[in-house]
């Protein structure tokens, strides 16, 4: 007891829930725009999300969750009796039209089981979890978490009121997760064919993290196909398949999960296979704290998709946070334009391109809360009031660099 007079009772995720429902009832839904600042809170939520998605099927193999058949594959009617039957139907990927709605019935119903997941119980989540409740015409086609601690957990999302395919990557939750992270040895990425034909000099060396590409490129799944071939696939597939005809694409991630979705949004946008659906709009990548992805020569590829509008990238990352600003090795560049959210700015943010931030202001006494979700929630809602109708397009004009028509 006196613990708790101390210190104070710990929320749990069911109260906290309960609270930001009530507030929220009498609350209009935004209405919808084209400008960068609608845009971030999907991207957020959908991060934010995927952890919990993740660790409830990781509950699943062992234990019996409420309305499981929300959330099945498939081809699959019941997730089994015994622990090796549960396992094996919660450990395989998930190819279905499963509505975002029965998911957050599904995430909702089981709350309680989600008390221990620190990095889910925040306002962000609820919000984000409300939020999927009211999306009528949306669905989560593709969720893989099946070679978890050898590639990194994605999941595949369709919105079609909003004209959207989202693919999302899980940040760092493994020790998997982490070796990736640690190894910074930078690796020959094979230069794209379209590149050259927009005037790349084929004689550079295009090279990134070692640990981040050996993730995208892993080869996994009964016929070995590497990771990023089969994301490709399931994306071309989507738009073949004409219920997807001029749909934007996005490709998002935080942390670790940020690094990934820039290689494969990278890969996605010099992709000759891609380039008929996607109709001449860019392959849209928003990241939020994602650390350094490749070095000079990665850049100025990166660039020229920019330039050839065939990529645009909008890397979100807080003042104080250290994982954007601690390059392994002194030849790592940042791509994209970034969004720095700085709350003792006037605008609370600012806009760069390209470069690199100095680790000596970068220093604080909250590293953990400023790398967290939960605090680029927070301040991306401080930036409301000032960054206004801006859109993606209209930012990349700015830079003249990028020769955004």
């Amino acid at each position: 007891m006196l613990i708790l007079i101390m210190f104070g009772k710990k929320t749990t995720i069911v109260e906290r829930y309960e609270r930001i429902k009530r507030e929220l009832e009498n609350v209009d839904d935004p209405v919808e725009s084209n400008n960068l600042y609608s845009k971030l809170n999907p991207m957020l939520f959908s991060c934010e999300l995927i952890y919990a998605f993740a660790q409830l099927r990781h509950k699943a193999k062992r234990e019996v969750l409420e309305r499981e058949d929300l959330i099945l594959p498939g081809d699959t009617t019941a997730a089994g009796e015994t622990e090796a039957e549960r396992r094996k139907t919660f450990s395989q990927s998930v190819d279905a039209n499963i509505t975002v709605q029965d998911i957050a019935e599904f995430i909702s119903l089981n709350l309680k089981k989600l008390n221990d997941a620190e990095d889910v119980n925040t306002d962000l989540f609820v919000v984000g979890l409300l939020a999927l409740s009211k999306i009528e015409r949306a669905h989560l086609v593709h969720f893989d978490a099946d070679y978890l601690g050898k590639t990194f957990v994605y999941a595949l999302l369709v919105n079609h009121d909003q004209k959207r395919i989202t693919a999302v990557f899980r940040g760092s939750k493994n020790l998997g997760d982490w070796g990736s992270n640690f190894q910074f040895i930078k690796h020959h990425l094979e230069t794209p064919k379209s590149l050259i034909s927009l005037g790349f000099d084929e004689s550079k060396k295009i090279k990134v993290h070692g640990g981040f590409k050996d993730y995208v490129f892993y080869k996994s799944g009964k016929d070995e196909k590497q990771k990023y071939s089969q994301i490709k696939n399931k994306i071309f597939n989507l738009y073949q398949s004409g219920e997807c005809n001029g749909y934007e694409l996005f490709v998002t991630g935080h942390s670790l999960g940020g690094a990934v979705s820039s290689l494969i949004a990278f890969e996605l946008a010099a992709s000759r296979k891609m380039e008929p659906f996607l109709k001449g709009k860019p392959v849209v990548n928003i990241t939020f704290a994602s650390p350094y992805v490749g070095g000079e020569v990665w850049g100025e590829a990166f660039e020229l998709l920019e330039k050839a509008r065939r990529i645009q990238h909008i890397r979100v990352s807080n003042k104080k946070d250290l994982v954007p600003v601690l390059w392994p090795t002194p030849d790592y560049m940042h791509v994209g334009v970034n969004l720095y959210l700085d709350p003792a700015l006037e605008n609370k943010y600012e806009f760069f391109h390209w470069g690199k931030r100095s680790l000596l202001w970068q220093w604080g006494f909250s590293p953990i809360r400023n790398h967290l979700m939960q605090e680029y929630y927070t301040r991306c809602k401080n930036i409301g009031p000032y960054i206004g109708d801006a859109t993606i397009n209209e930012i990349y004009k700015t830079f003249s660099i990028t020769n955004t028509n």
